[in-house]
């Protein structure tokens, strides 16, 4: 136990020491509840080839919302579809090795959870998952996938389906149990802990460095709401809030997370949770400056998505920089165990 506990913090000091320059993608994930490859394509290992044949046993029973319809898909299929819809085709093998994994084993804990809490889902249906990646993962049919893809259609599809093959029949687990495989788009240079953002304690969802998000394309954002917009947003969440007669103090930010997310901010009179400052004005995360300038409120966002476990742009990076998949979920999911588990 002392040596693995060594070999981790060996590992985690030595991905803080490399150059941020190494990580310069184009590439953005799609954004979820979280998708020419940049480094040419990679070769299959022997496990990835041995694997090619392998069919799925299971399905996941997938709500789509467009046509409010359920479907039975295939194990290996519905994943295939979620990493195309989730991490850009063009990020590192070894990246959507880790994309694949986390889906799986997400999908999978909802789908065991809907097993045994069968009435829990009615707004679905019945189904385990729904392709609304606001509360769920997003997914994409091979043919949707075709029209996204183009002339890259072959290549990259092949490529999504050898990632998906080379993780098939493992899941991640801790004690025994499938994990609750959060991801997003990219920090602001710390992921987020389960207890920050939600509130419970989930030890492998802890903060951990990913100083490499920097160089994500959407790391930085900014949002300008009007005076009059943030005034009727107030006052629709509070009847009886304050704010008083000086626009620039109607917000301040009152506490942070370790990793710099807004926890609390005051609103006028109201204490508000940085979470809900975040969906009032459509911000990309809770790691926010806010300041007041000629009638507006100028949000300055850094990343983007929720920040709790796997990053996927620091998946992409830590891939490029010649770290496979197991290492890479084991950075971001601390303490799990990638374990064989029956698709």
């Amino acid at each position: 136990m002392k040596v693995r506990l060594l070999t981790i913090a060996i590992f985690s000091l030595a991905l803080l020491m490399i150059p941020l320059t190494v990580f310069a993608f184009n590439a953005k994930p799609q954004q979820s509840a979280t998708k020419n490859s940049l480094l040419g394509e990679n070769k299959p290992s022997a496990e990835v080839a041995a694997t090619v044949n392998v069919q799925s046993n299971s399905v996941f029973k997938v709500y789509h919302t467009r046509t409010k319809s359920v479907e039975d898909i295939p194990a290996d299929q519905y994943i295939r579809g979620v990493v195309a819809a989730e991490m850009p085709a063009e990020y590192p093998s070894e990246a959507l090795k880790a994309q694949a994994a986390a889906s799986f084993t997400y999908a999978a804990l909802e789908r065991n959870n809907h097993h045994m809490h069968p009435n829990a889902n009615a707004s679905i249906d019945g189904a385990d998952v729904s392709d609304d990646p606001a509360h769920y993962q997003a997914y994409i049919s091979e043919s949707s996938a075709r029209k996204r893809f183009g002339d890259h259609f072959t290549e990259q599809w092949e490529k999504i389906t050898e990632a998906v093959q080379a993780v098939h029949g493992t899941a991640l687990t801790r004690n025994g149990n499938l994990i609750e495989a959060q991801y997003f788009s990219c920090s602001a240079g710390k992921t987020e802990s389960s207890q920050t953002i939600w509130g419970n304690d989930v030890p492998y969802l802890t903060e951990v460095a990913s100083t490499w998000d920097s160089a994500a394309p959407d790391y930085k954002s900014t949002v300008q709401v009007s005076q009059k917009s943030f005034l009727r947003t107030a006052c629709d969440a509070y009847t009886d809030v304050n704010l008083g007669d000086d626009p620039s103090s109607w917000i301040k930010i009152a506490t942070r997370s370790d990793a710099g997310g807004v926890t609390k901010a005051t609103v006028g009179n109201k204490t508000v949770s940085g979470g809900k400052i975040q969906e009032w004005f459509g911000l990309r995360s809770t790691h926010f400056d806010v300041h007041y300038e000629q009638g507006n409120f100028i949000f300055d966002v850094l990343g983007d998505g929720h920040g709790v476990g796997l990053s996927q742009f620091g998946a992409g990076a830590l891939a490029r920089s010649g770290r496979n998949w197991k290492e890479i979920v084991q950075y971001y999911y601390t303490g799990i165990a990638i374990t064989p588990y029956n698709w």
